[in-house]
């Protein structure tokens, strides 16, 4: 599928546009954050895709710690269809290896983003089934 003029194919990591605005600017820090794990069409004229959400420390019920990085993302069990044109463009993502403390990642840039798919994984259901008791 195309977005743009990238390819998204699943297992690619995007950014999802989470307002209205359409001035062409693309602010990556207000944006969600997903990975993709399906492609559909619709139709001719509706493509939709299978996201697992990313979250940012802040959502994590402990909340943002001082261990967590600049922009480190979490990985969540919650799966949802969106349409394929809400999706602003590809996201650059880099897995953080905890084992190896000499590794050097990639600089901060707005648009990199460090993922921690570990031990800090959200479990949407475990949340849904603890609200609902």
């Amino acid at each position: 599928m195309a977005v743009g003029d990238q390819s998204i194919a699943v297992g690619d990591y995007v950014l999802v546009k989470h307002d209205n605005t359409d001035d062409g600017k693309v602010d990556c820090a207000a944006q969600w954050k997903a990975k993709v794990f399906e492609v559909r069409a619709l139709c001719s004229q509706h493509d939709y895709i299978r996201t697992a959400w990313l979250n940012r420390p802040e959502d994590l019920d402990t909340g943002r710690q001082s261990y967590y990085g600049k922009n480190e993302l979490t990985s969540t069990s919650q799966l949802d269809p969106i349409d394929a044109m809400t999706v602003n463009s590809k996201l650059e993502k880099h897995k953080w290896d905890e084992d190896n403390n000499d590794a050097t990642l990639p600089g901060p840039e707005e648009s990199s983003y460090h993922a921690k798919l570990t031990a800090q994984q959200l479990n949407h259901q475990q949340i849904l089934l603890a609200a609902v008791i």
